[in-house]
Order: structure tokens, then sequence, then C-alpha cells
């Protein structure tokens, strides 16, 4: 299913709206079969219907936890939550939806490190003071952030909260190095601190 601006980070949760009538049937065919869909950010918000080339071929596949039609019959809220990385292998625009065959795309193992460690403690210190300026996240979040030591589960975090335009969360979805993730967010943290001060 292609969105329009938002990115899904592998372990986390995001609920959003569908509407078009290619993604509610996707949608109704991954909750009549498994619950699983692959979903994957469009390189143009404005395409109506996007094909192959319109959509970003590294995208997260997710599993729908839940889903709520509203009253108009037309939109439906879900909420879903990221698996793991997938790259699109082949696509078939088949109607009344868009089928692929999704390949798992993991991400690189990295030994422990004391850069790897101290990357984590940067991320999670100003992703704190970004939360603390934008006073929309809530303070059980951080301490659980805070509490990982897993340096992907943060760097997914973190891209997932942090308000960044659509480009930079895909750049940050296709780097599979949690390492270089960490490092990118660090810099777009603050950045994002500098525009909210």
């Amino acid at each position: 299913m292609p969105l329009r601006g938002l990115s899904v980070f592998p372990g986390m949760l995001l609920n959003f709206d569908v509407e078009r009538p290619m993604s509610v049937a996707a949608l109704n065919i991954a909750m009549g079969e498994d619950q699983i869909i692959f979903l994957t950010a469009q390189k143009d918000m404005t395409k109506d219907i996007p094909f192959l080339n319109d959509i970003y071929k590294i995208g997260t596949v997710c599993r729908i936890r839940q889903t709520l039609r509203q009253p108009s019959g037309k939109t439906v809220r879900i909420m879903v939550e990221g698996i793991g990385r997938g790259r699109i292998g082949s696509l078939i625009t088949d109607s009344p939806c868009l089928y692929a065959e999704i390949e798992p795309v993991p991400d690189i193992e990295e030994k422990r490190s004391v850069k790897i460690e101290a990357l984590m403690r940067r991320c999670v210190s100003l992703f704190g003071q970004y939360a603390e300026a934008s006073g929309n996240m809530p303070p059980e979040h951080l301490i659980n952030l805070a509490a990982s030591t897993n340096p992907a589960y943060i760097s997914d975090f973190v891209a997932q909260n942090v308000y960044l335009k659509p480009e930079e969360k895909q750049s940050l979805l296709e780097e599979l190095r949690p390492s270089r993730r960490l490092a990118r967010l660090c810099a777009l943290t603050t950045r994002e601190l500098t525009l909210l001060g």
C-alpha cells in the first residue's frame, strides 16, 4: 500500500486513515488473509494512482493491529505495527490493488563499540530535549527509550517520532546500519531542536 508523506519503521505503531479505493482494497485483502501488508512511501504525494516508478522500493512489512471504519463509509482508520524492512522484488499491477513479492532487508549486524554506545546516548539525550520542547511525548516512552540497549530500536523509535521531511525518513528507512542511522538522527534532531527554539 503506497503512503502519502508517511513512513513506518520496524517495531513501531502508527495510526493513519486509508481513503483511496486501491488502498482500501489492499487493506481488505490483507485483513482476509494474514493481516500482513507492505507499506512504502510515494515519491510524489500528489499522484492519485501510483505505480512502481512512483513508490520507493524499500518499505516496511507491517501487521494490521486494528481497523475502524468511519461513519462516512469511505475512510478506514488503521493501526499498524512495523515488523521489518522489505524491498519490492517484483510488482504486479493487478486490480483492485498492487501485489508485490517482498524480500526481507534485515539490518547489518554491527559489533557493539564505544562509538555506538556514545551515539545511542547522544540520540536519546537529543530526543529527550526534542520531546520536552515539542511537548507531545508521554514520559513513559522516554523511559523505555532510555532503558533500551538496542541501537536499531533506538534509531527507529527516534526516526518515527521526530518531525522530518518524508525523503529524510525514507533515507533513514533505507539505511541498514544502525550506527549510521543514529549519527544521521543526531544531526537531524539537532536541526529540529534549533528550529523549535
